[in-house]
């Protein structure tokens, strides 16, 4: 069986997509070049602590504030990104996530 390769796609900065390469061509027919996104897993780890931080939040206080967990996940979605294009010498993401 062969494996079509996949590219990862950047729709929003909040999520991803994988699609099959071969859907995304650039130029003619006759082109085998294809759309190429890089492997960003700095977004990844963000995604997956948006998405714990949202269970979480859903899990202790349920449906009290509706509109909560889009803020929450804004603002820690925000926070990660800038932290994560920071240079300080001792404070990464990471740091602020474990």
């Amino acid at each position: 069986m062969r494996v079509q390769p996949f590219v990862f796609l950047q729709a929003r900065a909040s999520q991803l997509a994988i699609v099959p390469a071969s859907i995304y061509r650039i130029g003619e027919s006759n082109c085998k070049s294809y759309l190429a996104i890089m492997f960003n897993p700095t977004q990844i780890v963000i995604q997956a602590f948006v998405q714990q931080l949202r269970g979480k939040y859903r899990q202790i206080y349920g449906i009290l504030e509706p509109a909560y967990p889009d803020v929450i996940s804004f603002v820690g979605r925000l926070a990660l990104e800038n932290i994560a294009n920071s240079d300080a010498a001792y404070h990464d993401m990471n740091h602020t996530i474990w």
